[in-house]
């Protein structure tokens, strides 16, 4: 049980990295969009250049809007490793309650079967204390994994719209003002292009949801046993 918790734990705070890293990416971009309006600006032909700087523009507030989600999911990630601390913090607590009462059951007889018993409740409640750990990490992974899914399908977006951009540039890059845009632009897009590894994250992301599902469906099947067993004893 603490195990899992301290992966999670440890897989929590490495997207959380990751996510940061993502940030200075988009703040990176937003930087060399708007100097790339800036220059965009300052061509003396603003007709040719027209639809190019309103693409810039716009592929700027796709960026923001992203930096925005990013920070979202930043957010939501320190929440879920907050959680988690809280957890782990707890689950030692109550491994030290538990040492006495296992201590008891180990000097009992060996022949005596209410020990048996006794292990079994213990068992059940621990398993039931999983189930509600498991469920809560499972909503928190499924909330997580539509921002993840939202800052994709937005990186898409974006990635498509600078594509488009850096193409209408190449038509201008008889200008000698246009050179340098065209040059940022492919810096961005092979950029962006990189990012989309979010793709796998969100994919490990459904795999985990997914492993939580079944694992929850067999510690139901298994507590139910437990507590059947414990019952039928008259064990409290």
């Amino acid at each position: 049980m603490k195990f899992f918790l301290m992966q999670k734990l440890a897989e929590s705070r490495h997207f959380m990295n990751h996510m940061r890293k993502e940030v200075e990416i988009v703040r990176g971009c937003i930087g060399q969009l708007t100097a790339v309006i800036a220059e965009l600006q300052a061509m003396d032909d603003q007709d040719e250049v027209h639809d190019s700087l309103l693409a810039a523009k716009d592929a700027k507030h796709g960026e923001e809007t992203k930096l925005t989600t990013l920070n979202e999911v930043i957010a939501e990630a320190l929440a879920d490793i907050e959680t988690l601390e809280t957890d782990v913090e707890i689950l030692d607590g109550e491994n030290n309650d538990c040492e006495p009462y296992w201590l008891f059951f180990a000097l009992m007889p060996p022949e005596f079967p209410i020990r048996r018993l006794k292990a079994l409740k213990f068992s059940y409640l621990k398993t039931d204390k999983m189930k509600v750990v498991f469920d809560q990490a499972r909503r928190e992974e499924a909330s997580l994994k539509a921002l993840m899914r939202d800052v994709y399908c937005s990186l898409r977006v974006s990635l498509s719209k600078k594509r488009r951009l850096a193409t209408e540039l190449e038509a201008l890059e008889d200008q000698g003002d246009a050179v340098r845009v065209l040059e940022n632009m492919k810096e961005i897009v092979s950029r962006d292009s990189v990012t989309l590894d979010l793709e796998q994250l969100l994919a490990h992301a459904q795999f985990e949801l997914d492993l939580k599902d079944g694992y929850l469906v067999d510690v139901g099947e298994k507590a139910w046993v437990l507590v059947m067993v414990a019952d039928l004893f008259g064990v409290c």
